[in-house]
């Protein structure tokens, strides 16, 4: 049973990965950190990059017992109501072993999906928005979604990310200065670094950023990376708490 529920997990937590698809961040000039904002957003203005994006995800096991495949529908539009979205697609998704409801729909220019996904033990509960709005929206809607998920969930876990651009490609040292500057703007450390051929990435941990994880034996809540598009001729920019949850 401890085996199927791991893999259970593990299906879980690829779904909310695949959904979690980043693109792409411009010019990193000297920016002092705003303090007035939000560690998440002062981390991201201090690397310097023009916004593009934000995603937020939410997730976590329902706390009412005996959820019946007849109750997916309700809770999840209780769910949109709360959020206050309006629905604008239904999928049912129906398994071996597991009966799942998708709920997607929109709320001014931010995207909303909702999963529950019942499981023959425990049942999923999770939500996923992205928006192409400016990045100052983004507390106001994770505040909610915490709220949402808390009627629902126990112990509702969140995802932040934060995508932008740099115009250029950069170089090895000018990378190491942003990420650096970028974790130390929330008053963090760097914990992590990993530099390969074209990526770079730095963990962190800050006590103003609520969430952490073990990666090993440290604890981390702060991820973030460049990676160069020979395509778009960019520097992709991607900033997350407590981890960035995709390919980049």
């Amino acid at each position: 049973m401890q085996k199927e529920k791991k893999f259970y997990r593990t299906v879980i937590l690829l779904y909310l990965c695949s959904c979690l698809c980043l693109v792409g961040c411009s010019d990193s000039g000297e920016v002092a950190a705003d303090r007035s904002q939000r560690p998440l957003e002062t981390a991201f203005a201090a690397g310097g990059a023009d916004f593009a994006k934000w995603y937020l995800a939410g997730w976590g096991t329902l706390a009412a017992e005996n959820v019946r495949e007849e109750d997916l529908e309700k809770i999840g539009k209780d769910v949109c109501r709360g959020l206050g979205i309006e629905v604008t697609g239904s999928v049912g998704q129906q398994g071996a072993e597991s009966t799942g409801l998708v709920l997607t729909g929109m709320k001014g220019r931010n995207q909303y999906e909702i999963l529950l996904q019942k499981m023959p033990t425990e049942t999923y509960l999770i939500i996923n928005i992205d928006s192409v709005v400016g990045e100052g929206e983004m507390g106001g809607e994770e505040a909610l979604l915490r709220e949402v998920l808390a009627q629902y969930v126990a112990e509702p876990d969140i995802s932040a990310m934060i995508k932008g651009y740099l115009p250029e490609q950069y170089t090895e040292k000018k990378g190491r200065k942003i990420l650096t500057k970028m974790i130390e703007a929330t008053d963090g450390i760097v914990v992590e670094r990993t530099i390969e051929s074209g990526y770079m990435s730095f963990t962190g941990f800050s006590e103003r950023l609520e969430q952490s994880v073990l990666v090993g034996t440290d604890k981390v809540n702060l991820q973030c990376a460049l990676s160069y598009d020979e395509i778009q001729g960019k520097t992709l920019v991607y900033l997350a708490t407590p981890l960035i949850f995709a390919e980049y």
